[in-house]
């Protein structure tokens, strides 16, 4: 498959998948929902997640839990909900849950994607996305979600890998650009926010413009083609 076939790919199906969840946002938050999501969907009531949903049902009764399958014939308790693993089904009670748990507690709805199998269906639930050196931040600028670099370790890494794609020899956090001593006579610009520190990252988030970004964006999808 050609590149731009596949990052064309690439873009449609995360655009697809974050309509589906931006659409989903119409539904309130419940605060005692629990979505509890584990190996695709593949899984039953076991591994750790058993443990921990028996104990906070011991705990808080009143929780309500909804369980991610691709067989409805699994056995679950009572207490546990059991809805399909389609994407429909996972935009809607995803996006009504005030908690997700995928083999790990995950709270408040920020998600570690190191624990998420299918980071497309994460990617389309996501309001921002925080990482350090992944390329998967051009994954998120494709669908328009808001990125931040957050790179507090940055000399090392640079140290360690000798020249960087990306210039970040001089300030870091404005007018990145590629680096020129790799790709000579290219001029395409970095289109996210670099941060070394919480506080810059705190302020990068803080100070985030809509209409900025998205024309960093277009600026860069032009020049990257």
């Amino acid at each position: 498959m050609k590149e731009s076939i596949y990052i064309f790919y690439r873009k449609l199906k995360a655009k697809l998948n974050s309509i589906c969840f931006y659409i989903m946002r119409i539904f309130p938050i419940d605060k005692k929902l629990i979505s509890i999501y584990t190996f695709e969907g593949k899984g039953g009531f076991g591994c750790n997640l058993k443990y921990i949903v028996q104990e906070l049902h011991r705990q808080h009764p009143d929780l309500k839990f909804v369980w991610f399958v691709n067989d409805m014939n699994k056995k679950f308790p009572s207490y546990i909900g059991k809805v399909p693993n389609t994407l429909l089904s996972k935009a809607y009670w995803l996006s009504r849950s005030k908690v997700w748990i995928e083999n790990s507690n995950i709270q408040d709805r920020i998600i570690n994607e190191n624990q998420e199998d299918d980071f497309y269906a994460l990617l389309a639930g996501m309001d921002a996305y925080i990482t350090d050196y992944s390329s998967a931040c051009f994954e998120a600028g494709f669908a328009r979600i808001p990125v931040f670099i957050y790179a507090d370790d940055i000399e090392e890494y640079r140290h360690d890998r000798g020249a960087l794609f990306w210039d970040i020899t001089g300030n870091v956090r404005d007018n990145v650009s590629i680096n020129q001593d790799i790709f000579l006579g290219m001029d395409i610009g970095f289109p996210f926010s670099i941060s070394t520190t919480n506080d810059e990252l705190e302020d990068n988030i803080k100070s985030f413009n809509s209409d900025k970004y998205s024309m960093r964006l277009e600026e860069f999808d032009k020049k990257r083609i």
